[in-house]
């Protein structure tokens, strides 16, 4: 009985220790890579732009799934905008192709936002292509920015090597060209992420755009993903690029994005190569997967001990459930209930 009573003693030091961890962490994107952006400059100009792998002060992708439709999504991006003013934040802004309501739409920011993610939710907010945050109140902390500055502080290593892209703007599209290398000496590409593919898109986005008829009162909605296209999965290349028509105005900007690629297991299914999900696990079960898991160490230690302590002590013990509904769930409003119906059954 001391050893379970000295395993008492040490699991319950351990539990504070794994909520504080856990609590600090948004759930993390399984079975997709990191995103890295350059550029933003208007399609109209040639350019050219790099950025060092290594570097601290490169900008951190946030990607927006929303619709001129949901009032939640207001409140969200309002935050996200008081976090752009403290950190280098580019926002892609994805809209709803599928419902008809939404001009912002199209099929391959649907399609990228699925492959990538699953579910299509608004408001759900993606940092660096690998912290999630869904819907519009405050998960860790107290509020959404304090929640969001806890994504954009966080820091991922890539490795030592420079990435370069250039735009030559051309009748109704353009040219781009991309290079990727690696730092002679400096450690490689990548080793945080090892066994991991990576491929790039170039992504056009409207920086602003009218529409009144918006449901959510915003009428203006900016950084909206008007196209997303597929230049390769080399490390250097150049491709020619049709433009879309922007919804209105003249301020198309160009994008460069590369996306690690996870590697796969032997039956195809992708595996998730950062090691976080065992933090977030363990966040999910919190103080009542440590009781379970002291009981289950005192019944081991107590088994075939005579005595009515015996017959308590293996009881049947209930198992920790780790699929409650995501958080957010009931901030849906009755358009994205009725969204989400047609996408389940378009007829």
């Amino acid at each position: 009985m001391r050893t379970a009573l000295s395993l008492l003693t040490m699991v319950m030091l351990c539990i504070p220790m794994i909520s504080v961890s856990a609590e600090d962490l948004a759930p993390q994107v399984e079975g997709a890579g990191p995103l890295i952006v350059i550029g933003g400059y208007n399609v109209s100009e040639s350019h050219v732009s790099s950025i060092l792998l290594q570097s601290p002060n490169n900008s951190i992708l946030a990607e927006d799934y929303t619709a001129t439709w949901c009032e939640n999504c207001v409140t969200a991006e309002h935050a996200l905008d008081e976090i752009a003013e403290s950190y280098n934040v580019t926002q892609f802004h994805f809209h709803p192709e599928i419902d008809g309501q939404d001009p912002f739409g199209t099929a391959e920011g649907d399609d990228w936002w699925e492959r990538r993610y699953g579910e299509r939710l608004a408001p759900t907010i993606i940092f660096h292509g690998s912290s999630i945050h869904l819907g519009s109140v405050a998960k860790i902390k107290n509020t959404l920015v304090e929640d969001y500055s806890i994504s954009t502080a966080a820091q991922y290593s890539y490795g030592e090597g420079e990435l370069e892209y250039s735009w030559t703007p051309r009748n109704d599209g353009g040219t781009i060209h991309w290079n990727l290398t690696s730092t002679p000496d400096g450690g490689g590409l990548f080793p945080e992420h090892s066994g991991y593919g990576h491929q790039f898109h170039a992504f056009i986005i409207e920086e602003s755009a009218y529409f009144p008829d918006g449901t959510n009162g915003m009428e203006n909605y900016t950084n909206i993903v008007s196209q997303i296209s597929f230049l390769g999965d080399t490390d250097s290349g150049q491709t020619t690029i049709t433009l879309p028509t922007a919804y209105d105005g003249n301020d198309l900007q160009i994008h460069l994005v590369m996306e690690l690629i996870p590697p796969t297991d032997d039956g195809g299914s992708l595996v998730d190569g950062k090691g976080d999900s065992q933090v977030i696990l363990y966040s999910s079960i919190g103080i009542g997967g440590a009781v379970i898991l002291l009981l289950g160490i005192i019944l081991f230690l107590r088994k075939g001990s005579p005595g009515p302590e015996s017959e308590m002590m293996n009881a049947p013990v209930q198992e920790p459930t780790l699929t409650d509904p995501p958080a957010g769930a009931d901030e849906r409003s009755a358009q994205q209930l009725a969204y989400e119906k047609e996408l389940v059954d378009p007829d």
